[in-house]
């Protein structure tokens, strides 16, 4: 399973999906990406495990988004 998480309501269930065995995403929008409150919670999503990567909320073609579901959903394949 990918769980895509924006908002601390989204928290509890991305540190479950990851726990479980699947991958968690964190999207944060791209215009605060270089803020420094949004620095300090991707740095505390990831020291706390509850999201495997962080990403902006980017969805077109070639985001970093796109390349790194497209990078799972070969990891999934692979393991079958």
């Amino acid at each position: 399973m990918i769980y895509f998480g924006d908002g601390d309501t989204d928290i509890p269930s991305m540190k479950m999906v990851r726990y479980q065995g699947g991958f968690s995403l964190a999207v944060f929008d791209e215009y605060k990406w270089k803020e420094q409150r949004t620095q300090e919670k991707v740095e505390k999503l990831i020291a706390e495990e509850r999201a495997n990567y962080v990403v902006p909320a980017n969805y077109q073609q070639g985001s970093q988004l796109e390349v790194t579901v497209r990078g799972l959903l070969k990891l999934f394949k692979r393991k079958q």
